[in-house]
C-alpha cells in the first residue's frame, strides 16, 4: 500500500538525487510511489521508506525508473530522547567516512551505494531489494554460511576504519563516541535502566533451574556490577581499536542468494550506533543475538579464525601495520563476557521474538512498566526450550565464571 508522501520529499529533492552530483543531467519526475521498507519490529532507530521513481531524462523518449531507500531519524519519542543527539552520525558516516573508504580501496563494498540528499539528516540509499538482496528472518537467526559472510564484511569495515583513522582521526573517533553503554548522565540512563532490569529478570528465571540456581543471587544483586564491567570492556583498549557497527543484529544486514538459494553476498546496514573501540565488540554482539544455536555451540573458533585472518589481510592491503592475533582476539572475547551476558539477558529474548517490541515501554522511567515488557518475552516456550540451551552456551563459553569472578574480586 502506498504511503503519504512527506512534504520535504518533493520533486526538487528527487531531482537533485537523480542528478547525484552531475549538474549537467536534467530529469523530469513523472510518478512517485512510497511504501514501507521493513515490517514492524525490525527497525526502531529510523523511518525507512522505499521510493519508486519514474522519471524521464531530457533528450530521451522513454521513461526510466529507479528504486531508492530513504531514511530519516526516528519519530518514536522514547528513541528520540535516547538517541536524538546522535542523529547526524549515520549521515556523516555515508557522506564523509565512506568516500574516504572508497579512496583507500575501490573494492570496498560492505555498505550500500548512496545518493545526494538535500536534507541534512536524510540518507538516500540504493534499494538493495531491487538488486536481489533479502533480509533474513531475525527469529530463525543465521547459520554458519551467513555468519561467515558477516565476519568477512565486518573485518573489511574494521580494517578500513583503521586506515581512515590515520588520515582523519577526529572523524573516526567522533563517529564512534559511546552512545549506549555509559554511566554519564543523560539519555544513556534509560538504556542502563532496562539493562539492569533485564539482567535481574534473567537471574529470576535462572533461580528456577537447578543447574544455574547458584549463579542467580549474585547476578541479581550485582546487576549494576555486570553493567559497569560491560561499560569498561567496551572502551578503547591497547591492542587494536576500530570503528564498528555497534549493533550488528540480523535486520541490520541483507543477503544475496544464487539460483540454488545459497547465500553469496552481504551488505551491512544501519550505522547509527557506531563505536570506536575493540572491533571484537561487534563479533560478540552479533554472535549472541543473531547466530543459530549450532554456531555458538560448535563454530565459534572457526568464525574467530576467519575474522582474524581477513582483518589482518585487509590491514596489510590498506597499508596498515597493525595486526590482531588470535590470542588477542580470544582475550578480548573473554573481557567482553559481561557484555555477552547482557546481550543474552536483554537483547536475545527481544530481538529473536515474533512479538512486536514496544520501545516506549522499554525506555519507560517506571521500572514496573519495563519489567512487565521484558517478562512478556520470557513465555513458556522461551523458558522451557530456548533459555536452557542459551544458558548452557553461556556456561560453556566461561561467561558465568568470568563475570562472577570479577564481581567477587570487587567485593
Amino acid at each position: 500500500m502506498s504511503l503519504e508522501r512527506p512534504e520535504w520529499l518533493d520533486d526538487r529533492f528527487l531531482f537533485t538525487c537523480l542528478q547525484n552530483g552531475s549538474v549537467h543531467e536534467s530529469f523530469n519526475v513523472k510518478e512517485v510511489n512510497i511504501t514501507s521498507v521493513v515490517p514492524p519490529g525490525n527497525n526502531f532507530g529510523g523511518c525507512l521508506w522505499r521510493v519508486h521513481v519514474k522519471y524521464q531524462e531530457n533528450g530521451l523518449e522513454n521513461a526510466q525508473s529507479l528504486s531508492l531507500v530513504v531514511k530519516k531519524p526516528t519519530e518514536i519519542e522514547s528513541m528520540k530522547e535516547a538517541y536524538g543527539q546522535f542523529t547526524m552520525v549515520e549521515p556523516t558516516f555515508y557522506k564523509s567516512f565512506m568516500p574516504q573508504a572508497y579512496k583507500i580501496s575501490p573494492n570496498i563494498n560492505f555498505a550500500p551505494k548512496t545518493y545526494v540528499s538535500t536534507v541534512s539528516d536524510v540518507i538516500i540509499l540504493e534499494d538493495l531489494k531491487a538488486c536481489g538482496y533479502l533480509m533474513a528472518d531475525r527469529c530463525r537467526m543465521l547459520d554458519f554460511d551467513h555468519c561467515r559472510l558477516y565476519v568477512v564484511a565486518a573485518a573489511t569495515f574494521h580494517a578500513v576504519s583503521v586506515a581512515i583513522h590515520k588520515i582523519q582521526p577526529l572523524l573516526v573517533e567522533s563517529l564512534g563516541v559511546e552512545k549506549t553503554f555509559s554511566n554519564d548522565p543523560g539519555p544513556a540512563v534509560l538504556i542502563k535502566r532496562y539493562n539492569l532490569i533485564g539482567m535481574r529478570i534473567l537471574a529470576d528465571k535462572m533461580e528456577l533451574l537447578e543447574e544455574y540456581k547458584r549463579y542467580s543471587n549474585i547476578l541479581r544483586n550485582s546487576a549494576s556490577g555486570v553493567w559497569n564491567l560491560a561499560v569498561e570492556a567496551l572502551k578503547p583498549n591497547a591492542s587494536l581499536n576500530a570503528l564498528h557497527q555497534g549493533d550488528p543484529w540480523t535486520p541490520n544486514m541483507m543477503f544475496k542468494y544464487d539460483s540454488l538459494e545459497k547465500v553469496i553476498d552481504i551488505k551491512l546496514l544501519d550505522f547509527q550506533q557506531l563505536r570506536y573501540s575493540s572491533p571484537v565488540n561487534d563479533l560478540v554482539f552479533f554472535l549472541w543475538t543473531s547466530a543459530i544455536h549450532d554456531v555458538r555451540e560448535s563454530k565459534l573458533e572457526d568464525l574467530y579464525q576467519i575474522y582474524c585472518e581477513t582483518l589482518n589481510e585487509k590491514l596489510e592491503e590498506f597499508g596498515c601495520t597493525e595486526r590482531l592475533t588470535c590470542g588477542q582476539l580470544l582475550e578480548n572475547v573473554k573481557i567482553l563476557s559481561p557484555f555477552a551476558l547482557l546481550m543474552c539477558a536483554v537483547f536475545y529474548p527481544v530481538l529473536t521474538s515474533e512479538r512486536l517490541l514496544n520501545p516506549n515501554a522499554l525506555m519507560s522511567e517506571d521500572d514496573s512498566v519495563v519489567r512487565n515488557e521484558f517478562e512478556a518475552y520470557y513465555d513458556k516456550e522461551f523458558c522451557e526450550y530456548i533459555l536452557p540451551r542459551v544458558l548452557r552456551q553461556i556456561k560453556a563459553a566461561g561467561i558465568f565464571d568470568y563475570v562472577i569472578g570479577k564481581i567477587q574480586a570487587q567485593c
